[in-house]
């Protein structure tokens, strides 16, 4: 029995192995109609990549963007941040004008002061001079009288010294009580041609009004093309009228395309704006060019209610427009 089975088994190990070895393939041939669907496929790929369709991609692209940047919503956007920004530059602009006016204050405060001192002691010094020499040449006036017998002369002289020694120096003289009447053909129907100076003496007037003189050559053009375009004055005696003098010219080919605004600024530190410049105003008289204040029509400006009482005032030339800087070739502030 045992012979039997063993038999069996050996033959239907022996079947299977058979079996399997019957099922095994052999690939020695590619299918046709294979090859042809891989060309296919191949020549799609090369379609689907092309330079064609690569352009057409690209410029699809490039007209998604331009239209997203140019939608409503993202232009409202920008518009927004714009505003925002630039408020943010006003408030740090004006932050920085801020500490810069406190810096220049508290830098020149001492040389405002030493010169303000100075100032009222040469003042001082120069008009106790003219006082001693005129008293001097009065002496002198007196005795050439008193040598001529020239009794009422003298006594004259001898009233206006006694006046002249009592009187503080540089004090305006005493009005006259009474002003004498002028016959009618008397009576000078042209009157004479008032003398311009540029630093007056004495009492003022607007035919000789005491004029304050910065020549500091300066620049007041757009970020980074500033210089110089804060001018100082520190005014010891103002009158009853003041005006703001100055000569500049745009720096550039036409000479003339630049605006802006120009600033006073009080001993208190309000600032106001009392001029402007522009295209208008710029003018050169100097067919050959511009080199200095004499080529140049000056600008003026009435600044006789923010300038009242003595102390420093400061000038400033802010740009605003034009494709020019401002070229500052001289400032003046004349009082009378």
């Amino acid at each position: 029995m045992s012979t039997r089975v063993s038999a069996m088994l050996i033959f239907l190990l022996v079947f299977w192995v058979g079996a399997l070895r019957a099922e095994v393939l052999t690939i020695d041939k590619v299918p046709p109609e294979l090859t042809q669907l891989r060309q296919a496929y191949e020549t799609q790929k090369n379609q689907a990549v092309g330079p064609e369709q690569q352009a057409a991609r690209q410029k699809k692209y490039e007209t998604a963007r331009r239209d997203a940047l140019n939608s409503p919503d993202f232009l409202r956007q920008r518009s927004a941040l714009e505003a925002s920004r630039d408020a943010d530059i006003q408030k740090i602009t004006a932050r920085y004008q801020e500490s810069l006016d406190k810096l220049q204050k508290e830098t020149l405060a001492g040389i405002d002061q030493k010169y303000q001192r100075e100032s009222a002691d040469f003042e001082t010094t120069a008009l106790s001079q003219a006082q001693k020499n005129y008293i001097a040449e009065m002496d002198k006036l007196e005795k050439t009288l008193v040598a001529k017998n020239d009794l009422a002369g003298a006594l004259m002289v001898q009233v206006e010294k006694k006046k002249a020694m009592s009187a503080t120096p540089g004090a305006e003289p005493a009005a006259p009580k009474a002003t004498p009447v002028v016959p009618k053909n008397e009576i000078q129907t042209t009157a004479p041609a008032p003398t311009a100076v540029t630093l007056a003496q004495g009492g003022m007037t607007a035919a000789a009004p005491l004029t304050y003189v910065n020549n500091t050559r300066g620049l007041a053009g757009s970020a980074g093309n500033v210089a110089n375009n804060v001018y100082s004055f520190n005014l010891n005696k103002v009158g009853e009228h003041s005006q703001l003098v100055f000569y500049a010219y745009g720096k550039g080919k036409t000479g003339t395309d630049s605006a802006g605004e120009v600033n006073l600024i009080s001993p208190d530190g309000k600032r106001r704006m009392v001029a402007e410049w522009s295209p208008k105003n710029l003018q050169a008289i100097n067919f050959y060019g511009v080199q200095a204040a004499k080529d140049v029509k000056p600008v003026d400006a009435d600044i006789s209610s923010y300038v009242t009482a003595p102390g420093t005032y400061q000038v400033e030339f802010k740009y605003k427009d034009g494709n020019e800087a401002l070229n500052i070739f001289q400032v003046e502030i004349r009082t009378w």
